[in-house]
């Protein structure tokens, strides 16, 4: 069994995609620099689907390729595929 991520991470997947505005406040007392890895990693992911739910532009094309280097070396093949554009449908 896989060890579970930061519970200050998990308590804010549980709201992130219905109170976007929220989570963003909470990510915002963490730092991520004091995460390791694979939590820093879950930290970006949260980030970036917490501001596309508040309807904020997501500028971080290197944020976004963090979690993607970490999906891709931890998983093969990759467990997740995020697809990103930068521009508005």
């Amino acid at each position: 069994m896989r060890p579970k991520h930061d519970p200050r991470l998990e308590e804010i997947a549980d709201y992130a995609a219905s109170q976007p505005r929220e989570a963003l406040l909470s990510l915002d007392s963490i730092n991520p620099e004091q995460l390791n890895a694979k939590n820093r990693a879950y930290y970006n992911l949260l980030l970036i689907k917490a501001r596309d739910k508040a309807y904020l532009r997501n500028t971080y094309d290197s944020l976004i390729q963090t979690v993607i280097d970490y999906m891709s070396f931890c998983y093969s093949p990759p467990a997740i595929i995020i697809r990103y554009t930068t521009e508005n449908a």
